[in-house]
């Protein structure tokens, strides 16, 4: 007998609320316990997205039990009755792990047919009881944007959100509320995110014991692409902007780095049975050989790579998307009058360059960093760009040795070197770091 059947014999015999929620915590426990073998037939998103699934599923049913449950054999239409429960955050984009919180919105419109606070209510406490580890928020549909108003931790949520179960009407008029929250001071939110952003990359820098989500190149870099792109062009993944904003391969390899940070933080996720996502010492020998590595040093080394690929990707296109909110317009004066060859400008210390300019051979750009004042310069992400996708031929010519050599020359070639390595290119430039 499934679980479907099982709930409707208890209904059918009244047992009490205790006995039937204490059928969905077995079923969640046994679901658990069956992890690490889904885990071994899907890793990465796939892992994620059958997960997410299964959550579906199991919310739902608790939301038709509790129907079941108050309406007896009376039962409505569920489109008629006016609550939606919405997934958010990571939940809502399908990639929640294992053992994060679930966050759930249960929308509602009042309407005095129905009482749709006791219907909230009894499916909270269903799911407590059952021991769903939720984070829920309970709103009617027209109090949405003022919600989002008032914390950009609920607006980044909001701006995730997707419909698990009940009435596609009340879903429709949510929908129009979170596209007003969408169109709603986007300067103010794309600005706090990034800002949000650079104290948590202080907080949580590259480390040899990595930390998958709030590291720098970690899952949040990655979701702070989506909720700009979101905010900006409405799209519901990343890769709706491949071919325009990026090409395809970009994306292509982005996504490969991606991948291993999801089966990374599931991996860790299992072994520990917490929401665990830093990658330890202890940890790496057998995370090692649940992903297939055959020792914990490639698993690192790849991890490490990975990151560095997310890192690079979200700094040049998190300032492309945002270049309009970001560029201080007193300075373009100056940008006209620090012109040092097409389409690359140095203002105080700083070089930046246009996105719109077709990118230069590495000669060309070497030559543009030794004619530079020699003093600790930084590098704006649109130059990093330029140096990122820039064509490298091997074997190197004698003129691209040259140049390399009058850099080493200088007093402040730290920063020049720490450029070639956030673009990619310092092991492409000098062999001998393919060995670091």
């Amino acid at each position: 007998m499934n679980i479907t059947e099982q709930i409707e014999d208890l209904i059918g015999k009244k047992a009490s609320d205790f006995e039937i929620s204490k059928l969905f915590k077995i079923y969640i426990n046994d679901y658990k316990d069956s992890l690490p073998e889904v885990f071994e037939r899907n890793q990465g998103k796939d892992f994620l997205v059958t997960h997410t699934k299964t959550l579906d599923s199991i919310i739902a049913l608790m939301y038709k039990t509790v129907l079941r449950r108050l309406f007896g054999n009376y039962l409505p239409m569920r489109s008629s009755i006016p609550i939606a429960f919405i997934a958010l955050g990571s939940y809502g984009r399908e990639q929640l792990c294992v053992h994060s919180d679930i966050d759930l919105m249960i929308v509602y419109e009042k309407n005095e047919g129905f009482n749709t606070a006791a219907i909230i209510e009894k499916f909270l406490y269903l799911a407590w009881d059952a021991g769903l580890k939720l984070g829920h928020r309970v709103h009617e549909t027209g109090d949405l944007l003022q919600a989002s108003r008032e914390d950009i931790t609920i607006k980044t949520a909001l701006m995730e959100s997707r419909l698990i179960i009940g009435s596609p009407f009340t879903w429709s008029v949510a929908q129009n509320h979170l596209t007003a929250i969408r169109h709603d001071d986007p300067k103010t939110f794309i600005l706090a995110k990034i800002e949000e952003a650079t104290l948590r990359r202080r907080k949580f820098p590259s480390s040899m014991q990595p930390h998958i989500k709030e590291g720098v190149g970690g899952l949040r870099d990655s979701q702070l692409l989506y909720w700009i792109a979101k905010t900006l062009y409405g799209v519901t993944s990343l890769k709706e902007l491949s071919g325009t904003l990026f090409s395809e391969e970009q994306y292509r390899e982005y996504r490969i780095a991606l991948e291993l940070l999801f089966r990374v933080r599931s991996a860790l996720h299992i072994l520990t049975g917490k929401q665990q996502d830093q990658l330890v010492l202890d940890y790496m020998p057998h995370i090692a050989r649940m992903l297939g590595f055959s020792d914990e040093r490639k698993l690192v080394s790849r991890l490490l790579e990975a990151q560095w690929r997310i890192n690079n990707f979200t700094q040049i296109y998190v300032k492309k998307m945002s270049r309009l909110y970001l560029n201080d317009t007193s300075i373009l004066p100056a940008l006209r009058t620090g012109r040092i060859r097409k389409g690359f400008y140095a203002v105080e210390g700083i070089l930046y360059a246009s996105y719109n300019t077709p990118t230069p051979n590495v000669d060309t750009l070497l030559e543009m960093l030794v004619a530079l004042e020699d003093r600790e310069w930084q590098f704006d992400s649109s130059v990093l760009f330029h140096f990122t996708y820039t064509s490298i031929k091997h074997p190197l010519r004698t003129k691209t040795y040259a140049l390399l050599r009058k850099l080493f020359e200088r007093q402040h070639l730290y920063v020049h070197l720490k450029l070639f390595y956030d673009a990619g290119i310092l092991h492409h430039l000098i062999g001998a770091f393919k060995k670091v």
